[in-house]
């Protein structure tokens, strides 16, 4: 079975009712977040990346 993920987005009030196994462009639905994930993962990902690279320079500090 294949899957897509895309983030839409609407004006804040303007949200559509969403439901489990309601039909999205021809496929059901399968899960829902009430954010957007996307921006969440890349957000987490930048601030691994952060950490990283105060742990290499704490460590090339140490010697």
């Amino acid at each position: 079975m294949g899957m897509m993920t895309f983030v839409v987005e609407f004006d804040d009030g303007k949200e559509p009712p969403v439901h489990a196994n309601m039909d999205v462009l021809g496929g059901k639905l399968a899960r829902v977040a009430w954010s957007d994930v996307i921006q969440d993962m890349d957000d987490m990902e930048i601030n691994h990346r952060a950490e990283l690279a105060q742990e290499e320079f704490y460590r090339d500090i140490q010697g």
